[in-house]
């Protein structure tokens, strides 16, 4: 009996072809729909072709067009993820830490060092300090979005605070004003609660970052 397909597998990587159900079964477990299957195929050689063109040593990793898969394949229905590519793309960086990968995912061999990049050492260099500028601004963007999430939170916490401590407001109903009050300040405080956790959330969230 042949193996599973579905009419909607990408085709074998005629370079880069060690396939893991590893993490991508977790991110997208069981079959996909024939949808989800041809959109992941069609990002994945769209984003990693831009993404391969932002470093100097991106032009020797090998893109493959749609229904060929480069990181992102479907096998069986399941979405699978290419090892081999994955050595290919860091080892444009860092030859030594895809060394590593490598040794990590085939444990007793070293069949998947023949998909290390080789370049010059000043392209290596150029490419590493493309990187590191890129992780940098995106660090610098995620503190700053984190520092105006936190100001605006403790602006909430201020304003709720102020609230809490008013008076109640006046109630026309006589029949039961002092309760009506009761509940006015029951929920303004617990407002009041709730952003001081959400600002608590942020600042906890923001340490881990910085």
């Amino acid at each position: 009996m042949g193996a599973f397909r579905t009419e909607w597998d990408t085709e074998a990587n005629p370079r880069y072809d060690v396939w893991t159900t590893t993490n991508g079964g977790e991110i997208l477990p069981g079959v996909l729909t024939p949808f989800a299957a041809t959109l992941y195929n069609a990002m994945d050689h769209r984003s990693l072709t831009a993404l391969m063109k932002t470093y100097p040593t991106g032009k020797r990793v090998h893109l493959f067009k749609p229904p060929i898969g480069n990181f992102f394949g479907i096998t069986a229905g399941r979405l699978t993820l290419n090892v081999g590519f994955s050595v290919a793309a860091m080892s444009c960086l860092d030859r030594d830490i895809a060394a590593a990968m490598a040794g990590q995912f085939f444990q007793g061999s070293d069949d998947a060092l023949r998909y290390l990049v080789d370049a010059p050492d000043a392209e290596h260099e150029a490419a590493r300090a493309v990187a590191d500028a890129q992780r940098e601004a995106a660090e610098g963007e995620s503190r700053a979005a984190l520092a105006d999430r936190q100001t605006q939170l403790e602006g909430l916490v201020d304003n709720a605070d102020e609230v809490a401590e008013r008076p109640a407001p006046a109630v026309e109903n006589a029949e039961s004003p002092a309760r009506a009050a009761q509940h006015v300040q029951r929920i303004a405080q617990c407002q009041a609660r709730r952003n001081r956790q959400a600002v608590a959330d942020v600042a906890a969230a923001a340490t881990l970052h910085l």
